[in-house]
């Protein structure tokens, strides 16, 4: 089996990170509980990063070249870039 293998260390080194303050679960429930959904759903985060979409104007910068020398880009955030 193959796996595609890409060093995002120089991209991720001028990315700069925006800090968000992530809610308490118990502030998350109670919100949820008083706003009575209708629905609940799950998030399936066994592929978690392939279901982020890039921004078209972003996809350039995570271009790599395939062993026939041809250039591919991602659609979908790609594992081990860090989403901001």
């Amino acid at each position: 089996m193959r796996r595609l293998v890409i060093d995002l260390r120089e991209l991720n080194s001028i990315i700069k990170p925006t800090p968000v303050q992530l809610p308490k679960i118990d502030e998350v429930i109670d919100s949820v509980a008083v706003s009575a959904p209708k629905f609940l759903s799950v998030i399936d985060i066994f592929s978690a990063f392939y279901q982020v979409n890039l921004d078209p104007s972003s996809r350039p910068y995570t271009s790599f070249q395939g062993p026939d020398f041809r250039r591919f880009m991602y659609k979908r955030c790609p594992f081990g870039l860090f989403m901001q």
